[in-house]
């Protein structure tokens, strides 16, 4: 009994070898016959990419803010001229004109204030002026309004700081320095500057052609006495890619009747404007230069600086200086 047992028990541990030797060759627990028993590893999955991130929008600081320290390269417009301070009116006698565009090959003037102080500096064509604070009689929201006894044959210079409203990120600084030129003779230059938050090149608006409605200034009256003066309001186009300016606006005046300026000049990519000025009257023609930039964010205002002259009176034509100054429509 004892050995029957035993040859059972090691003839069913035979059988379970066999079948698993079976199983084995059969390939039925998986093996390289097919890919059913193979782990499967998943793709590894594509990152999302990360966008690019949209970089913050230019800051365009406040033009009339004194509050802190200011440096500015400004366009430019100067006239001089001589009077003959005996004569009655004295601008009847006017001998000796010129006229110039500092800006019209952006070669900028310029014009800081240290909040510290009080101190304004303007610096154009290697001429240096400053104004303190205690040289300030006059100062509101409008303007802030300087004047100094100017040295030697100086006899006063005068300091205008001019808070353009509604304008927001240009102003103006005029400047009139007067002298004498001997005992009958007083010597004016009179200097207009645009200063302000220049638009950057990478915030220039796109190709689209823009208007601007503009408001123009000058020396009124003018310096010859004519009573010419300019319509206030006129349209100036942006075309070609913000690379072309033009616009028309009249001039009137007893003297002149009526007639029409055009203006005409190009835009770099870096914001600057330069171009010409030129028309007729029933009486005159006039010939002048502009020049200027973009000012805030997407160019929402412009300010230009010119000077403008009668071609028909020779070598006394008399110049006008001014400026024109907009907002995007």
């Amino acid at each position: 009994m004892k050995f029957k047992a035993l040859v059972g028990h090691n003839l069913g541990r035979f059988n379970i070898l066999a079948a698993c030797l079976f199983l084995a060759a059969c390939g039925g627990g998986g093996g390289d016959s097919g890919s059913g028993g193979a782990v499967v590893v998943p793709p590894t999955p594509t990152p999302t990419p990360t966008p690019t991130p949209t970089p913050p929008s230019p800051s365009y600081a406040t033009a009339y803010d004194f509050t802190v320290d200011r440096s500015f390269k400004v366009p430019m417009a100067m006239i001089y001229y001589s009077q003959n301070i005996i004569a009655d009116p004295p601008y009847l006698t006017l001998d000796t004109f010129g006229d110039a565009i500092f800006g019209r090959d952006f070669q900028l003037s310029d014009l800081t204030y240290s909040h510290s102080t009080g101190t304004v500096t303007t610096k154009h064509d290697g001429v240096t002026s400053t104004f303190a604070a205690s040289d300030i009689y006059r100062q509101d929201d409008e303007a802030t309004n300087y004047f100094r006894p100017g040295p030697e044959n100086i006899d006063r210079d005068l300091l205008q700081i001019l808070n353009l409203k509604p304008l927001k990120y240009v102003a103006l600084a005029r400047q009139d320095t007067e002298g004498r030129g001997g005992a009958e003779k007083k010597l004016t230059r009179r200097r207009e500057f645009l200063f302000g938050a220049p638009t950057l090149s990478t915030d220039m608006p796109g190709s689209a052609d823009t208007d601007y409605n503009m408001a123009l200034h000058s020396t009124i009256p003018p310096l010859d006495g004519s009573g010419a003066y300019f319509s206030q309001a006129t349209n100036i186009q942006i075309s070609q890619g913000m690379s072309r300016i033009s616009g028309t606006f009249d001039i009137f005046g007893d003297s002149l009747e009526t007639g029409k300026i055009t203006l005409s000049g190009s835009i770099t990519p870096g914001n600057e404007i330069t171009g010409t000025m030129s028309g007729t009257t029933q009486k005159y023609s006039f010939t002048g230069d502009f020049a200027g930039r973009f000012y805030g964010p997407k160019a929402t205002e412009i300010g230009l600086v010119f000077t403008l002259r009668r071609q028909s009176l020779g070598e006394k034509r008399m110049p006008f200086v001014g400026f024109i100054t907009g907002t995007r429509k």
